[in-house]
This record gives structure tokens, sequence and C-alpha cells, in this order.
């Protein structure tokens, strides 16, 4: 069962997670301050040089983002256990959410503390996105369970 749809949908939560640690959330900007970037680690002030200098450290955002890509990871291979397959990704789902709701919130206090106009980035739109790819993953292993449960009342 490891040929499934929702192995294919599960794995592109896990590159598209990946995305999300390497890529900046947001870039915060304003009129005399210096600008700021925010990824997965913190958020950092840029530097003339191109050097980043850490400005604020997100550890719970960190942690989250890497245990994302690994959990999802990990349930593609519990095909043959379809109810902790479907706990985990219900719990994915709760990771996800949490994720997108915690940097929202760290890059809306920061840029209100420090007056800074906030300009978000395409990575930021990726916890949506693996939302949708696990809510279809699951949709494929409930169809899958419903299907087997079906042939074993026909026994």
């Amino acid at each position: 069962m490891i040929q499934r749809i929702q192995t294919v949908f599960l794995i592109l939560v896990t590159i598209f997670a990946g995305l999300f640690i390497v890529g900046d959330l947001f870039r915060f900007s304003g009129a005399a301050n210096p600008e700021y970037l925010m990824n997965s680690r913190g958020i950092f002030q840029l530097a003339q040089d191109g050097v980043l200098n850490p400005e604020l450290n997100t550890p719970v955002l960190f942690v989250l983002s890497l245990l994302l890509p690994l959990v999802s990871l990990l349930s593609v291979f519990l095909f043959k256990n379809r109810k902790l397959q479907m706990r985990i990704l219900l719990f994915l789902l709760f990771i996800i959410f949490l994720l997108g709701t915690l940097t929202v919130f760290y890059g809306l206090v920061f840029a209100s503390q420090n007056l800074l106009k906030l300009s978000p980035q395409f990575e930021l739109f990726i916890p949506v996105l693996n939302f949708v790819l696990v809510i279809l993953a699951y949709r494929g292993v409930k169809k899958d369970d419903d299907l087997v449960r079906s042939y074993d009342r026909l026994r």
C-alpha cells in the first residue's frame, strides 16, 4: 500500500516542510531602521555587508518545523497500521496549524513592537499547502480503511 496517492501527498508535505525550514518567512523594513529577515530559526538583522545578526530566537518554531518533516516521513511507512497512520495525520494537522499560527504571531508582534513594515515571503504560505496535503492524505487513508472493512464484511 506504499504506492498509494496518500504517499505522494505525504512526501510532498516532507519536501515543502524542508523548504519551510530553509526559506525566509517575513521581511521587515522601516524608514530609519535596518532591514530584518525572519526564518524558522528566528529573526535576524540584515547588515550592510549581507551578514545576518541574530535579533530574536524562536526555538519553539524551529522545533516544530523540524518535527513536521520527520513525522510526515514516519507516517509514510505506517501504511500497515491505518488507524495509527490516521492518528499521526491528525497530529500533523495540529503541528501545521500551530506552526502557521506561531509564525504569524511572532512576525506580527515583532513588526508592531519595532514599528516595521511586514512583507510576507512565499514560504509563509507553505503551512497552508501542507494543511491541504495532509487532509488529502487523511482522506486517502480513510478511503483505504473503509475499503478493507467492506471486504471484511463480505467474508
